[in-house]
């Protein structure tokens, strides 16, 4: 239906290229969509990345923190995170912030991986962004995505982001 609906619109916007190019392959022309990203206030994610937060604790709190942001769900690829996470042979720690019904399956995953020193499950955070300041990058993980906002505020805060192709 969607599909059929898209064809016959005057106009489409959309908030990434990738959507754009979906758009496009079920044959919706490309001079009907317009590409708008999500805004960003980059005052707004600095006040609140300047609050105070408290990291939880890690075997070895000196080393560099990775953070990932989202819902526990599938579709955010934390167990392939925690997966690849586990393969890397540096001495890094990963923070996953977020809540969600994968939560207990994430949580076992790093007991039966023996990572739960160096990879910590914290819930839904209000301001995440303090926590994104602390850490050496983002890391997103999704399956399938939009345009992540949590991307483009990091990128505003000046972090790095490692990002699946999935993310757009």
């Amino acid at each position: 239906l969607y599909k059929n609906l898209y064809k016959r619109a005057d106009a489409v916007i959309c908030n990434s290229r990738q959507i754009n190019s979906e758009l496009c392959k079920l044959g919706v022309p490309n001079d009907k969509v317009t590409v708008i990203p999500n805004p960003v206030d980059i005052d707004e994610l600095t006040e609140l990345a300047n609050k105070q937060c408290k990291l939880p604790e890690f075997a070895e709190n000196s080393a560099s923190m990775l953070i990932s942001i989202g819902r526990l769900t599938e579709q955010k690829g934390f167990d392939r995170l925690i997966d690849w996470f586990c393969d890397l042979k540096s001495n890094v720690n990963l923070l996953i912030v977020g809540d969600g019904p994968d939560e207990e399956k994430l949580k076992q995953q790093i007991r039966t991986a023996n990572k739960t020193k160096s990879i910590k499950i914290i819930g839904f955070q209000a301001n995440p962004f303090s926590l994104v300041k602390k850490a050496s990058a983002v890391v997103l993980a999704s399956r399938w995505e939009g345009l992540p906002n949590i991307g483009l505020e990091a990128l505003a805060l000046g972090k790095p982001v490692v990002a699946t192709l999935e993310c757009g």
